[in-house]
């Protein structure tokens, strides 16, 4: 059986790069195209207001249902020069909709996904003298929830003090910060090296190499030149959030889990955190007696029975509850923290931290259910919440995949 598993994952692998390999030959005649970034549509629609700017990538296929102008808007409430890049050009209904919201549009092949348009529109921007104090970079990857929390998300990357703050991050493979929504400071993209890795990336039209080249990439360089990295939806501010919960808050955390954790019985959730209870009260009854000098006899536990119980009132009822918060909290934190935290991380986040966002993909990754969704969205409005549930789901679930699929979708080609 091992051995078929290794001649299995070897033919997995072989297949792989055979995939990616022919699809990057098929591309390269658009990647040296876009080696000097060129635009079927360059407008200037309004002069800059400051010097904060944001580059919001709109692949223009999927239409404007998702939040992208609510974005948008958002951005325009805090006197944000927004320069809008279209991958591929979008009717001319949405096209007006977009200029009435923007500084700079601009329209180009779709080529490289949004990090390709990240790049061409970095460029562009820097050749053409822009010296700005902050970028914000977003793509429409992401649902944008309406409201103060949209406003704050924004409000904080404006703000931070950091050269390059991410809404999240992910610890798989190498600890990079997600690409599809993050800031840098001015000096951050005057950076020469920065420049650099910006004018070296191919824009190849393949998800691992968007991830791997661009967005670990561009945290690797960043890092390497000392700049200060933050995270607005981070683990350590959720865990604060989670530790001011009680027992019955944190319980009903689990709800909002991802299919995989949620499907667990819930007995299993609280079971380790009450052995380990009462496994605590043995100890602490076990080094009273150590401390008196003596070995208990049977009269002394009858007789020591009511100090117990005052002492587990006062002492110990809140030495368990803490002990089981705090399981619980290790255990809601872990069905997450190690994968895509935007991923799996969605329903925490959202429901403690009210991130305003959230993935398209989640239904087609089989990360959630649409159920689940609907459950985590339930402070939204009907109509809206119905919406967003749709476009997910239009987007399908993985129950039966082809077998082209389901290899795109075990390695992370789609």
């Amino acid at each position: 059986m091992g051995m078929i598993f290794r001649v299995l994952k070897i033919a997995n692998r072989v297949a792989y790069w055979a995939y990616v390999a022919q699809a990057k030959v098929r591309q390269l005649p658009n990647v040296v195209e876009d080696i000097r970034p060129r635009f079927l549509l360059d407008e200037t629609l309004a002069a800059p207001d400051g010097e904060r700017f944001a580059i919001a990538v709109k692949y223009s296929k999927n239409g404007l249902l998702d939040g992208f102008l609510d974005l948008l808007d958002a951005l325009q409430r805090q006197n944000v020069n927004v320069v809008v890049v279209c991958n591929g050009r979008p009717s001319e209904q949405d096209l007006d909709a977009l200029r009435s919201r923007t500084h700079r549009l601009l329209v180009r092949k779709n080529i490289g996904r949004d990090f390709g348009a990240y790049r061409a529109a970095t460029l562009h921007l820097a050749a053409g003298g822009v010296n700005p104090s902050r970028v914000l970079y977003f793509n429409d990857s992401l649902v944008y929830l309406p409201g103060p929390q949209l406003d704050q998300m924004i409000g904080a990357f404006i703000q931070s003090s950091y050269d390059l703050a991410g809404a999240f991050e992910n610890h798989e493979h190498e600890h990079h910060v997600g690409s599809f929504a993050f800031s840098i400071s001015g000096r951050v993209f005057a950076d020469p090296a920065v420049l650099r890795f910006w004018r070296r990336y191919k824009s190849y039209d393949l998800r691992p190499h968007a991830i791997h080249r661009g967005e670990i990439g561009l945290s690797r360089v960043v890092k390497s030149r000392g700049y200060a990295v933050d995270v607005i939806y981070s683990v350590d501010r959720l865990l604060e959030a989670l530790s001011r919960l009680s027992l019955a808050e944190l319980l009903s955390l689990v709800r909002y889990l991802p299919s995989n954790a949620a499907a667990q019985p819930f007995s299993e959730w609280i079971q380790e955190p009450l052995d380990a209870s009462r496994l605590l009260t043995l100890l602490r009854d076990q080094v009273a007696y150590r401390a008196s000098g003596k070995t208990p006899t049977i009269s002394d536990f009858r007789n020591q029975k009511g100090v117990r119980d005052v002492r587990a009132r006062l002492a110990g009822e809140f030495e368990q509850d803490q002990l089981m918060r705090e399981w619980l909290i290790d255990r809601l934190l872990g069905t997450f923290m190690n994968s895509s935290q935007v991923h799996f991380g969605f329903g925490l986040f959202h429901t403690v931290l009210y991130s305003p966002v959230l993935k398209k993909d989640l239904l087609a990754h089989g990360v959630f259910l649409e159920h689940q969704c609907a459950r985590i969205l339930e402070t939204q409005a009907p109509e809206h919440r119905s919406r967003i549930i749709r476009e997910l789901v239009n987007r399908g679930r993985p129950v039966r995949p082809s077998l082209m699929r389901r290899f795109k979708l075990e390695n992370g080609l789609i």
